[in-house]
């Protein structure tokens, strides 16, 4: 039997270029360009605006290249047309990123900051200081990276103190509400997909970027908390004189 994900054909959307001679394919699009080699046993063809993978057998060593050769080429002609991108927060007072050339300089509470320079393929974007986004054409790459720069300071499991990915707040929801409150999994994540992550995504996101200041940590932030009613109460002076 064939591979079920091998058989599936790769369809190519507009702007991306693909080439294939013989055991070598290739993909450019907007976001960059990219080449893998076709194990022996497969063969793949254009036909019209997709990629057909065929394999030269039914053995099962032939079907597992067939399915994995198809998801390597569907994840290259994406990545080359849409990119891939993993995003990171940075949580903890005090802790913050700064763009150093093409790179990112860390401060995570130690003694010492920690640079990071984004390997061949990478970018970073530094929405803000506490938000670190790693772009690319690989995935495999992109995801790479992001765990690498995660480990720098693995988040604490509870108040999620460190570096963590965008989405890990669902990991920290879950532990507190199966564990702590008796909730059932598929209860917590239906309600972190259809309420929770809506939300934060029409609601928290927007004011974010149009925010001029945000204060990581909340209230458990004393030197933000501080700097700001500093700020406010200057400017109640300075209207009760006018």
């Amino acid at each position: 039997m064939a591979s079920h994900i091998g058989k599936l054909p790769v369809t190519i959307p507009a702007g991306v270029e693909v080439a294939i001679e013989g055991q070598n394919f290739s993909a450019k699009g907007a976001k960059g360009s990219d080449s893998y080699v076709i194990p022996e046993g497969i063969t793949a063809q254009v036909e019209g605006n997709e990629i057909i993978l065929t394999a030269a057998d039914d053995l099962r060593p032939t079907r597992a290249k067939h399915g994995l050769s198809r998801s390597i080429i569907a994840s290259m002609v994406k990545g080359v047309h849409d990119g891939f991108e993993k995003r990171l927060l940075i949580v903890g007072t005090g802790y913050r990123a700064v763009a150093k050339g093409k790179g990112i300089e860390f401060s995570l509470g130690y003694s010492h900051t920690i640079t990071v320079n984004p390997p061949e393929g990478i970018t970073f974007e530094l929405p803000n200081a506490n938000e670190v986004v790693v772009k690319g054409t690989d995935k495999q790459v992109v995801g790479q990276v992001a765990a690498n720069i995660r480990k720098l300071r693995a988040p604490e499991p509870y108040k999620g103190k460190g570096i963590k990915y965008a989405d890990e707040r669902i990991l920290r929801r879950i532990l507190r509400d199966v564990k702590e409150r008796g909730r059932s999994l598929d209860s917590v994540i239906d309600q972190y997909l259809t309420t929770v992550k809506p939300m934060h995504e029409a609601f928290v996101e927007p004011s974010k970027r149009n925010a001029d200041i945000i204060v990581p940590n909340g209230g458990e932030n004393s030197t933000a908390v501080e700097m700001l009613a500093h700020h406010i109460r200057t400017l109640i002076e300075r209207a009760n004189r006018g």
